[in-house]
């Protein structure tokens, strides 16, 4: 039986020894030693955002939902290289070549591209070894690249007869508020409005904290998951966030 399509979840960049005494290993160590980065938190928050991205996008894989892109500096510029065995059935572990005098090391947005080029290269690999659609991913990649920080992922939408609620959020590196939008398109008058609701101390804390989203008298309302779990999160914010609608329409006071 195939295994069963699902939205990616997770992308993170590691990196193998420049002796190539990892060579036969399935997991290397974190980026940043071999190829030094400015902001390490900003690597590990541009996975999460092309994840994200990818997934709202539809882009599928097949089986995994984790993917491990290990860069190499023993491999020729843009050959790809997936491990054949999984530590997890959920994950998919993949080396790109990428020599060190071709790494950008002053600016985090060309470290982001390159990033971005090699878990393209990994995730086209993949999708063509398992017969998945690929054509989201250059669109996706481009998108990240010229837009950075500024990308908003969609944490949910609601429509009603009066008018569609948008909620989105921006996946900023950790130790960095993440903002959370608000935006409302009233279909009687065609009025639109966006206003940033919130912040969030990680965007992970995004998923409990906004399950639902609803509009009642003039007050948007969005209320967190009923768990446990969820609680270990929202219990740091004030639940449910409530934003009035003439705030986002931009009514006058």
């Amino acid at each position: 039986m195939p295994e069963r399509e699902k939205p990616i979840r997770d992308i993170r960049f590691f990196e193998r020894a420049a002796d190539g005494s990892q060579d036969g290993e399935l997991l290397s160590d974190y980026l940043g030693k071999v190829y030094p980065l400015v902001e390490p938190r900003e690597a590990v928050a541009l996975g999460v955002r092309y994840a994200l991205r990818l997934a709202e996008r539809g882009f599928r894989t097949r089986g995994y939902d984790h993917l491990y892109v290990a860069l190499s500096p023993t491999l020729p510029a843009g050959e790809v290289r997936a491990a054949v065995e999984r530590i997890e059935p959920w994950m998919q572990i993949v080396e790109v070549g990428v020599p060190l005098d071709t790494w950008p090391r002053e600016t985090v947005e060309a470290q982001d591209r390159c990033l971005l080029r090699a878990a393209t290269l990994a995730l086209e690999h993949l999708s063509a070894l398992q017969e998945c659609d690929a054509g989201v991913l250059p669109e996706v990649e481009a998108e990240l690249a010229e837009r950075g920080t500024a990308v908003e992922i969609t944490r949910l939408v609601k429509e009603t007869a009066a008018g569609t609620l948008r909620v989105t959020y921006q996946v900023l590196p950790y130790g960095t508020p993440s903002p959370v939008f608000v935006e409302y398109h009233e279909h009687a008058t065609g009025r639109s409005g966006k206003v940033e609701a919130m912040r969030v101390q990680d965007s992970e804390d995004v998923f409990p904290l906004i399950a639902t989203a609803g509009i009642s008298r003039g007050m948007v309302t969005l209320k967190p998951r009923a768990s446990f779990r969820a609680n270990l999160t929202t219990r740091n914010y004030k639940t449910p966030i409530q934003i009035p609608l003439s705030r986002v329409l931009g009514d006058p006071a």
